[in-house]
């Protein structure tokens, strides 16, 4: 027998299933859309913004150079973060290199034995960073049009991730990691870094837009359930803020997109999407610790108040530089133009990084 906790969760789940399957025959109109929503933001958004950097970022950490930024970091990572020296430029490239970044990092130093996953869950509430890609380029430059309001928040977003480590760090003692040498990962040099970093980047960002797009289908399944109607009835709130935070509750950069596109949704709601991630990147994440035993429950808990405190600091900063621009009066929504060759580059990118991450790992390279 079943514990009932167990079989009401079987049951929940089934449900779930069961809606799903119906609102996909019933809203294929709907839902369709919404995929080709979400593979324009693929296209416009999400790949020129992040796929060089991520490429950037693993390829430091494949080299020698992830442990030469270690080094003038080892006071914050050993006395504040409570973590081994040779750590820091984890925390680093999770605070610039974008959300998955942090999460894969992590997840590679709890596979090779280099950290508990009392640790690695502990890593995941300050190693979690929208990185200065998206937030800068695209939300700021892209949807908001002023680069300004992109900075404030990269640097509140990164300020609340520091406050939640020193916090979820205090009085914790200081850990040695537990192998003597290496990074959890062989250090490589030239060409093979090289392949190894673009090949990781690729299989994150097929990741990534692979959850975009399934996100943004479901959206208009929930809409067309009156969940939403029925949030815009008994939240005193504006409709447009309410859109928002439902798209942004899913998938973060159509959450950013519905904020940005009415001048009604206050900046410090924009800030918290940003710093949530929606149920795209959280899925992300546990992609990335499947296997491991590593709890996601630390990690949602923090985003919660992450949240908070980004925007509780976005806010006023953004009353003080960027208010008087009146960025959020666009009248239409700042999504990038596209047709239909946009559509082909971006399956054809997709399918190319499918093939390069298969053959890589039939080549036992990853």
């Amino acid at each position: 027998m079943k514990p009932r906790k167990t079989v009401a969760r079987d049951y929940i789940m089934a449900a779930l299933v069961l809606f799903v399957a119906i609102g996909l025959l019933t809203r294929s109109g709907e839902v369709s859309k919404g995929i080709a929503a979400g593979l324009e933001t693929c296209a416009g958004v999400l790949i020129p913004a992040l796929f060089p950097f991520m490429a950037l970022s693993g390829l430091l950490s494949a080299t020698s150079a992830a442990r030469v930024l270690s080094m003038p970091l080892k006071p914050v990572t050993t006395k504040i973060f409570k973590l081994p020296e040779e750590f820091g430029s984890v925390i680093l490239l999770s605070l610039i290199g974008g959300y998955p970044v942090g999460a894969k990092n992590v997840s590679q130093l709890v596979q090779g034995g280099k950290i508990s996953t009392k640790t690695a869950e502990r890593m995941m509430c300050f190693c979690m960073n929208p990185g200065p890609s998206f937030l800068i380029t695209a939300v700021g430059v892209k949807m908001l049009n002023d680069k300004t309001a992109g900075l404030i928040l990269f640097l509140t977003q990164t300020a609340a991730t520091i406050i939640i480590g020193i916090a979820v760090s205090y009085r914790k003692k200081a850990e040695q990691s537990r192998i003597e040498t290496g990074h959890g990962t062989k250090e490589m040099r030239g060409a093979e870094a090289f392949v190894e970093a673009v090949t990781n980047a690729s299989s994150a960002m097929l990741a990534m837009c692979a959850f975009a797009v399934i996100f943004s289908g479901i959206l208009p399944l929930a809409e067309s359930s009156g969940a939403v109607s029925f949030l815009k009835s008994v939240l005193p709130f504006k409709t447009s803020a309410v859109n928002a935070a439902v798209s942004g509750f899913f998938e973060v950069t159509s959450g950013c997109m519905s904020a940005t596109g009415s001048e009604s949704v206050p900046f410090g709601l924009l800030s918290a999407i940003v710093s949530f991630g929606g149920l795209s990147v959280l899925f992300q994440m546990m992609s990335c610790f499947h296997g491991t035993g590593v709890s996601l429950k630390p990690l949602i808990i923090s985003r919660v108040f992450h949240a908070l405190l980004a925007a509780v600091m976005a806010a006023p900063l953004y009353r003080i530089f960027c208010e008087s621009k009146a960025v959020f009066s666009q009248p239409i929504r700042p999504v990038p133009h596209t047709d239909a060759r946009s559509f082909f580059i971006a399956a054809s990118l997709l399918c190319m990084c499918a093939i390069l991450t298969v053959s890589m790992r039939e080549r036992g390279k990853c």
